[in-house]
């Protein structure tokens, strides 16, 4: 059915260059350069004229890994998108900037297996959606009710395993562990995640903003998403799950990433891997991936691909036969006409009209064999919650007889949870043929008032939110992810020195644009606006005036990048992403670590370190910034969702109350942006509120009574590091 990969290619074909596509070549051809290489070196010679490209490189041994990599040291040869990590290290894998003769080189290199592109891997985006219908219903504001018909379609026993009320510690090494390789999950009350890795940019990891599209965090909402806490359902639920951040901004990895992501699964017992991103291409590394994957017992769930009519062949991975193969149907049980592969596939699920959650926190209505993906991987993991010993064999089969289908001669069938259930829990022969239990005729769910949004496409996106509902969500998301990308050296952006005045400031410039009267669409226009937003500034001295200039040169810079001649409610739009960045970092990196702090063990310092540490900390002067300066990982502590979740709890809904006040053109308020429950404290808040203008805002009950600073002038041998010295301006001085 799926076509099956044979590795290596034969020596007869040596002077064939191996195409995969009329377009595009992904193998050099062995024997090419002929005897003008010897093979008995590793030293490259570097082509200074071709155009270079990613190459994978895969050896047979630790002497020609190490041998290649040598040459890396030449700055032209080392890969822009990728950099060397130990898990390719384990494999002997190399990643690679080459020319078409550097790649030639190396393939007559003694024990080299392959070299190959680095194609890219694009997620399963959504089908085009109806923009006029889009735009009729952001501008009546009609509300939703979100009906999860895919829910009722796939037949979606009720969850009977109550993790509240379970010992945490006890159940947490028999969960079914499932591993999303996606664009990142950004944080949610409804979904819970055990563990973020970020394989794509290790700047960006505040978990507020790690997914720029939605893409990740509608998928995971979709795998194992709590009603009772963010409002919709998923499939599962008291599994582990891992985020593994492949895909950019652009929902776009070189195929190399998507491997390591695999092997990510290897090394930590995944039990389960969903894959809602594909390829047109087959590649042998990614081949060997998903063979490794399967022998080490993971099950690998990937999406067809939505080209439909235009590519009768399923993408990759989903086209390996060892992968279950997931396409999409329709409201009538149908197949959807933009699958790929529809002949070819394993299963169907729901891909139409189906809710999930999105970025900000908010639900969209998405269409796409990723969101179909999902399903069945939630299904997967409920399966393995009774049996864990079952493989990828016996998933197979066991969907080829549990799927309804709408008569005997429909081939392939919609996902069905109750008899998956079912036929594992009696432990049912599934080798059987298909039954009438699973003939629905004349299905039909209404679908008709749900309008699908774009997951990282389009202007608009239709959102129905817990905390915001309002267009260009999308720009909002991008600009707040982008934050780390392009301006990670400026603080004051991240919440260094007045961050409720940097704050005040954005909200203004983003209000302004939006509300003028003027298309603000060049550079003219745009200095003029920004020259004329000021902010009080009653204590801030040349700090709160350097920040304030550096923002307006960031906002020229970033709206530049964007495009200046855009509409001002997109710009407007990035401006307050940007502003949601800086409320998140605020949080995230000026908290207090709290005075009986347990999470921070004795363990983890030197002797020295840790009574230094733990003097700070009793003397209520760390923040969660500074743990870094006490060789602590920042991705453990500062940028973990888990290290003091309550700062993340509280970004969300300090982030809606700030889009709800930009969104219905309400004045800055502190109070109404910070004024919420929160149990630890941030530091200065009060103060750098009231030098804003911000007086009896009712601030004091998160905030530390004075600006706490990390040095002694009393013990100068416990001075290991000092935040800024804006304290100055305060009048406050050490604690």
């Amino acid at each position: 059915m799926k076509k099956n990969f044979i590795k290596g290619i034969s020596i007869a074909l040596s002077m064939v260059v191996a195409m995969v596509s009329c377009t595009q070549e992904i193998k050099t051809a062995k024997g090419f350069v002929g005897g003008l290489f010897s093979g008995n070196t590793y030293q490259i010679r570097v082509d200074d004229q071709g155009e270079r490209e990613g190459y994978i490189v895969t050896t047979k041994s630790q002497k020609a890994y190490e041998g290649i990599k040598k040459n890396l040291q030449n700055e032209k040869l080392e890969s822009e998108m990728y950099k060397q990590e130990s898990i390719f290290e384990n494999e002997k894998i190399l990643v690679m900037n080459l020319t078409k003769e550097e790649a030639e080189q190396i393939d007559q290199m003694k024990d080299v297996e392959t070299v190959e592109k680095d194609v890219q891997v694009t997620a399963n985006e959504v089908v085009p959606v109806n923009k006029e219908e889009v735009d009729r219903v952001v501008k009546e504001k009609r509300e939703f009710q979100l009906d999860q018909w895919n829910l009722k379609a796939i037949d979606c026993v009720e969850k009977e395993i109550d993790c509240g009320t379970q010992d945490k510690e006890e159940t947490s090494r028999e969960k079914v562990k499932v591993a999303v390789l996606d664009s990142g999950v950004s944080y949610n009350e409804g979904i819970d995640v055990c563990q973020r890795v970020n394989l794509v940019n290790e700047s960006n990891i505040n978990p507020c903003f790690e997914d720029a599209t939605g893409h990740g965090t509608g998928i995971a909402g979709m795998i194992v998403g709590n009603k009772e806490k963010g409002g919709l359902d998923g499939v599962s639920n008291d599994i582990a799950l891992y985020s593994v951040q492949v895909l950019d901004q652009n929902n776009v990895a070189p195929v190399s990433r998507i491997v390591e992501g695999i092997y990510w699964c290897i090394n930590n017992g995944i039990d389960v891997i969903n894959l809602s991103l594909g390829c047109k291409y087959d590649t042998e590394i990614l081949s060997t991936a998903v063979r490794d994957a399967i022998n080490a017992g993971i099950i690998l769930v990937a999406a067809a691909g939505n080209a439909g009519e235009d590519n009768g062949q399923l993408e990759y991975p989903a086209a390996y036969n060892e992968v279950v193969a997931v396409g999409s149907s329709d409201e009538h049980n149908h197949v959807s006409t933009f699958t790929s592969g529809k002949n070819q596939i394993d299963v169907m699920a729901p891909g139409e009209k189906i809710w999930t959650y999105s970025m900000l926190g908010g639900y969209m209505a998405v269409d796409g064999t990723s969101i179909a993906t999902a399903q069945v991987t939630g299904a997967v993991a409920r399966v393995l919650q009774v049996k864990k010993d079952a493989d990828a064999a016996y998933i197979r089969k066991l969907l080829r007889v549990s799927t309804t289908r709408e008569d005997e001669s429909q081939k392939v069938g919609v996902l069905s949870v109750k008899n998956m259930l079912q036929i594992t829990e009696t432990n049912s022969n599934i080798n059987v043929d298909i039954d009438a239990r699973n003939i629905k005729k004349d299905v039909h769910y209404d679908v008709d008032n749900i309008v699908s949004g774009c997951w990282g496409k389009g202007t608009h996106e239709i959102i129905v939110r817990t905390q915001y509902s309002g267009a260009y969500v999308d720009l909002m998301a991008k600009a707040a992810y982008t934050a780390d990308e392009l301006f990670s050296a400026d603080k004051m952006l991240h919440g260094q020195h007045n961050y409720v005045r940097n704050l005040h400031f954005l909200y203004m410039v983003a209000r302004r644009i939006k509300n003028s009267s003027t298309t603000i669409n060049n550079q003219t226009k745009l200095n003029n606006l920004l020259n004329s937003v000021t902010t009080t500034n009653n204590k801030d001295g040349h700090f709160g005036t350097d920040d304030v200039n550096k923002l307006r040169q960031i906002l020229v810079d970033y709206l530049n990048i964007t495009g200046i001649s855009t509409s001002n409610a997109e710009k407007g739009a990035r401006v307050i992403g940007l502003a949601s960045h800086l409320l998140g970092d605020s949080f995230a990196h000026r908290t207090m670590v709290p005075k009986d702090d347990t999470l921070v063990s004795s363990d983890l310092f030197s002797k020295d370190m840790w009574e230094t540490f733990n003097w700070k900390k009793i003397h209520f002067v760390i923040e969660t910034r500074d743990l870094k300066f006490f060789d602590l990982a920042t991705t453990n502590y500062e940028d973990n969702v888990s290290f003091y979740n309550q700062r993340y709890m509280v970004t969300r809904t300090s982030v809606g109350n700030l889009l709800s006040m930009y969104g219905s053109d309400q004045a800055f308020s502190a109070r109404s942006i910070y004024g919420v429950s929160y149990d630890m404290k941030l530091n200065n808040l009060k103060a750098y509120g009231e030098s804003n203008g911000c007086v009896n805002d009712g601030l004091e009950a998160i905030s530390t009574d004075v600006y706490r600073v990390n040095r002694n002038h009393r013990e100068p041998s416990k001075y290991i590091f000092g935040n800024e010295d804006d304290f100055l301006q305060y009048n406050y001085f050490v604690c």
